[in-house]
Formats: structure tokens, C-alpha cells, sequence
């Protein structure tokens, strides 16, 4: 049990290593694990040197240290029964802080006010998840640049991308499109788009064009682009793969957003 307990406790010490306002509920955690694993091992030990000794000797005396035995091993039952109880319901409380911590926004960007962005901006649809192909053409008319992830809720690296997609949307309200399609549940949403693998990010520059990185830039990330094959028209620019918040900002400055 003790063995257990500091186990749990040592794994959602790795979990909360950014989360302080936790750290007494976890030493709370750890106290009440050792106390706990303290008794069990009492209990379970059985025999103590000393009643060893004590039963070498006469019956009668054996007898009487019998009965206090049995007494203290049920007193330290009870003990268990009221801290193994208390130990899973620290146990759970800190992993539903954990959960409810993470599921919290870390933005603290403002509210969005739609009154503030210019007239032809206040219909566009700045929107985090799309379900459907996107309109290129009609995206270009609002004259700003786009990034497009096509992945899913389901894949590592896309999980690992969500939260800079929802910061970056946030952020870049009025400024640019950021945008995921979740292509596992929405296949149809990468009909108009050459995806190969998830995630894919489609580069679009706010004139509708496709995004063109300088050389420095294709230095450090790895970009695809795509022709038309009858014109040879560059038609796409897409990055296979996960994309940093740091990468993606990068992109953006790139593409013209300040």
C-alpha cells in the first residue's frame, strides 16, 4: 500500500511540476500516502521481535500478550479503514484539479469585440473548426493570410498542436485566419486540398495566393509546394507534419501579420 500510494503521489508530482497553486494538496497527498503505508506495514509484519522473545516464555504470559496483540493489530485495522479512504479521496481530488486546471484556457487575451474590426472584416467567420472544404477564393476576398491544419482530435502530433491553434485563433482575430479541420470526422473538408498524411498545414498568403517562405526560413522548416500539372501554376504550399506556436508565428510574420 505504501509502496502504491508514493507511486501515485510521485506521478502527479511530474504532472503538476508548472501547476504551484497544487503543491499543498500534494504534500498533503504524501503525508497522508506514508502514514498510511507507515500502519500497513505495521500490520502486516505480524509479529514483533519483542513478542517473539515473549512467546518463549510461560503460557500464561503468552497468553496475555496475545490478547493485547490481536487489540492493537484491530486497532490498527480501524486506523487503515479510516486512512485508506482518505488517501483515494486525495488521490482523486488532485486529479480532478489537475484535469479541471488543464482544461482551462491559458489565454488572456481579451474578449472579442466584432464592433472593433473593420466593415469588411465583420462578416468574415474567424471560426477555429471548419467541417467543410474551405473557399479559398472567398477567403482571399477578406485580404488576409490563413493557415488551415488538417488532422484530428485523435493523432499525437495533432493533439500536441491544439493548443497553439486555439492561442493563435484567439490571437490573431482580425488578423489572419487560423483555422482545423478534424479530417477523420470531416473527410470531406480536405476534398479541394492534397493531403497525404495529418497533420497538414495549407499556407495561404492574404492575397490567396500560396505562401512562398524566404530561404531562411525554408532553412528551418520543411515546406511542400504543389503545381498545377497542365499549367504548372503553383496552386499549394502545405507543411507535413506538426507545427511549434513559435514556427507557426513565424509563418505569420512572414506572411505579412505584425
Amino acid at each position: 500500500m505504501q509502496n502504491v500510494a508514493l507511486v501515485y503521489a510521485f506521478v502527479l508530482m511530474a504532472f503538476m511540476t508548472k501547476k504551484k497553486h497544487l503543491y499543498p494538496l500534494l504534500s498533503i497527498l504524501l503525508l497522508v500516502s506514508t502514514i498510511a503505508g507507515g500502519v500497513r506495514v505495521n500490520v502486516l509484519s505480524g509479529q514483533s521481535p519483542m513478542w517473539a522473545i515473549m512467546a518463549k516464555q510461560r503460557a500464561q504470559r503468552v497468553a496475555v500478550v496475545h490478547v493485547g496483540s490481536i487489540a492493537d493489530e484491530h486497532k490498527k485495522a480501524r486506523i487503515i479503514k479510516i486512512l485508506v479512504p482518505l488517501l483515494i479521496v486525495a488521490i482523486i481530488a488532485v486529479l480532478w484539479l489537475i484535469k479541471t486546471g488543464t482544461d482551462k484556457s491559458e489565454s488572456t487575451l481579451p474578449p472579442i469585440n466584432n464592433a472593433e474590426l473593420p466593415e469588411h472584416l465583420k462578416n468574415a467567420d474567424f471560426s477555429l473548426e471548419v467541417n467543410a472544404p474551405v473557399d479559398f477564393e472567398s477567403l482571399a476576398e477578406y485580404g488576409l493570410p490563413a493557415i488551415i491544419d488538417y488532422g484530428s482530435d485523435s493523432c499525437i502530433p495533432c493533439k500536441e498542436m491544439a493548443p497553439a491553434l486555439k492561442l493563435l485563433n484567439e490571437e490573431m482575430y482580425g488578423k489572419a485566419f487560423v483555422k482545423f479541420a478534424d479530417v477523420w470526422v470531416y473527410s470531406d473538408a480536405a476534398s479541394n486540398v492534397p493531403i497525404q498524411v495529418i497533420p497538414t498545414q495549407v499556407l495561404v498568403n492574404a492575397d490567396g495566393t500560396p505562401f512562398v517562405p524566404s530561404d531562411e526560413l525554408a532553412a528551418k522548416i520543411q515546406f511542400t509546394m504543389y503545381s498545377d500539372k497542365n499549367t504548372n501554376e503553383h496552386v499549394f504550399t502545405v507543411h507535413q507534419g506538426g507545427l511549434t506556436e513559435e514556427e507557426m508565428r513565424e509563418i505569420l510574420i512572414e506572411m505579412g501579420v505584425e
